[in-house]
């Protein structure tokens, strides 16, 4: 579907503007490289066994690891690991260290920090 619809927006916008064209080529391409999940799942594997032979990580970061029979272009499966969600940790350390969050999520608080 999205193939679809990025080959219609670049028709639209070979009509109106080259220079618009060359940029949502870029996006497209982009797109097309985050959304490769087989390709993800290779990255995170990667990293999952970098950190767990560097020695300044270890202990520190846990990253989930992708399970292979679960994992196609469409999709990554990953092992489950316990604990406190990411955002809530960060929060909790963000606030250990004097940061007012109010009602901000993460997200919100670290785009308003870099305006």
């Amino acid at each position: 579907m999205l193939r679809a619809d990025f080959r219609c927006l670049e028709l639209l916008l070979w009509l109106v503007s080259q220079d618009a064209l060359a940029i949502m080529s870029q996006v497209r391409h982009q797109f097309a490289t985050e959304l490769d999940y087989e390709s993800e799942a290779n990255h995170l594997r990667e990293l999952h066994a970098a950190f767990q032979v560097a020695p300044h990580f270890q202990g520190k970061v846990v990253l989930p690891e992708p399970i292979p029979e679960l994992t196609s272009g469409h999709v990554i499966g990953m092992g489950y690991l316990e604990g406190s969600k990411l955002e809530l940790a960060l929060r909790t350390r963000l606030e250990a260290l004097g940061v007012d969050l109010g009602k901000q999520g993460i997200g919100e608080w670290l785009a308003a920090q870099q305006r």
